[in-house]
């Protein structure tokens, strides 16, 4: 699950997820659920990973945060 109230995230999350959802077979329970965010993302036009800013939520899971732990 991702929860981000940033609309631009989405856009960014398109180029990564998109891969994985196409995996799941038709012939699993999952399928329709995969179709249905497929269908989703396409509403939103891809952006590079370099236009989030440093502090994005994704950045957490891409690479290039800003914060330090």
């Amino acid at each position: 699950m991702f929860n981000s109230a940033m609309i631009y995230e989405l856009a960014a999350i398109r180029r990564h997820a998109e891969p994985v959802l196409q995996q799941v077979p038709r012939v699993v329970e999952e399928y329709s659920e995969a179709y249905r965010l497929l269908k989703f993302l396409r509403y939103f036009n891809y952006i590079a990973d370099r236009e989030l800013p440093p502090t994005s939520l994704l950045r957490e899971f891409l690479g290039g945060s800003s914060f330090r732990y």
